[in-house]
């Protein structure tokens, strides 16, 4: 069964991790969010003080303590940007300019 607990400060992470353990899921997934990523430290702690395997969206996560992530390629993303700011710079209209979504995944674990 598939349950979403939201969380908007670290307060909430520490909320959601009790109805987790309360409920007895067996992992978690965390969805990307910069909010998230300054608290992925805690994060990682905390999944890892419940016992509780953490699947992250990014790289960063990982490195903090999480058992794998599975996202877009921030780098590539960035190296894309250069083609969209060349294009502006020779004139290009940025609203003429078509939207992307990442075509490189990141798959990492600990």
């Amino acid at each position: 069964m598939l349950e979403v607990l939201a969380a908007g400060d670290a307060t909430d992470v520490g909320k959601a991790f009790k109805i987790a353990v309360d409920h007895e899921m067996q992992a978690m997934f965390q969805i990307a969010s910069p909010r998230f990523s300054a608290m992925r430290g805690g994060i990682a702690v905390s999944a890892l003080e419940k016992r509780m395997p953490a699947a992250c969206q990014q790289r960063d996560f990982v490195v903090a303590g999480c058992l794998v992530s599975y996202g877009p390629s921030f780098d590539a993303m960035y190296r894309r940007t250069a083609f969209y700011v060349d294009k502006i710079l020779k004139g290009a209209k940025p609203a003429d300019l078509p939207i992307e979504q990442p075509t490189k995944f990141d798959l990492q674990s600990t």
